[in-house]
């Protein structure tokens, strides 16, 4: 039995993944620019593409999440052996930080998207999302070192990661 504490099981094979960016999305005031996750082979479906942009819609625009923010991102992430679509929302906040809130799908019983709520010690983001993340951290300080005018807010929303992550 492997220990609790061991941060990577011994049988553990890592794989990569790839970022794929798509259309932006604006809902209830945040502009976000919009990321699949996935390994090579996954394709995301239309119809998971769909409700997975309506879920953070409603959310927005119902002001059932106040994602406080009119600038973010978001990660559509295609895990657990495709088992498990995570959607994760960030919004840049207080200037300088990123917030999320994360929502789950069970992909083999096709349920709808439920947020995770959270408490304690948890995972935030893996190694595959960090690399989107990186990414966006360094997009967004050149967007803070900029004057922050309307063009500038755009280069922001252009500058997209693509590839291997």
């Amino acid at each position: 039995m492997a220990d609790a504490n061991e941060p990577v099981p011994a049988g553990y094979r890592h794989r990569g993944k790839i970022a794929v960016p798509r259309a932006e999305m604006v809902a209830g005031g945040l502009r976000t620019k919009w990321y699949e996750v996935r390994p090579d082979d996954y394709v995301v479906s239309a119809a998971l593409e769909r409700e997975s942009r309506e879920r953070v819609r409603a959310d927005a625009e119902e002001k059932r999440v106040d994602f406080g923010s009119t600038m973010g991102f978001v990660l559509l992430h295609i895990a657990n052996a495709n088992r498990t679509a995570m959607l994760i929302v960030c919004s840049w906040r207080n200037a300088n930080e990123i917030w999320e809130t994360v929502y789950l799908k069970d992909l083999e019983s096709d349920g709808p998207y439920v947020r995770y709520d959270r408490s304690g010690h948890l995972p935030t983001f893996c190694v595959w999302e960090l690399g989107v993340v990186w990414h966006e951290r360094n997009a967004f300080t050149r967007f803070l070192e900029s004057p922050r005018g309307p063009d500038d807010v755009d280069r922001y929303f252009r500058d997209r990661l693509e590839g291997r992550v």
